[in-house]
């Protein structure tokens, strides 16, 4: 179930060709009972721009802790976040990378840079 996609219009850029690129986060969510669930208030909005991803959760759940692996080499790095307040992480210049963000509320969400 996907969350958010940001305009990324306010994000400023170092070099005006680079288009920030907005980023579709999800939460993978098991349905055991195949019954349908409400949908979430959650609504996470993330941007990468000039190697740097922007993130903002509409409801903080505490510390982040967000692993990018980088889609052509396959190594992973950690950075740690805080979810209450607007968050930049640089985690620079990739072509392709799967993105992972784990909160202190225990819920899991994942993206791609394509």
């Amino acid at each position: 179930m996907p969350f958010t996609v940001v305009a990324a219009d306010n994000i400023p850029s170092a070099d005006a060709s680079a288009q920030p690129k907005p980023i579709i986060i999800t939460q993978p969510k098991p349905n055991p009972n195949g019954r349908p669930q409400l949908p979430s208030r959650q609504h996470v909005e993330c941007v990468y721009a000039d190697g740097t991803l922007h993130f903002d959760f509409v409801i903080p759940e505490g510390e982040a802790v967000l692993t990018v692996t980088d889609g052509l080499t396959g190594i992973s790095a950690q950075y740690v976040f805080d979810t209450d307040a607007h968050a930049e992480v640089t985690i620079g210049y990739l072509s392709a990378a799967s993105l992972e963000i784990r909160t202190d509320a225990g819920n899991t969400y994942t993206g791609t840079i394509q």
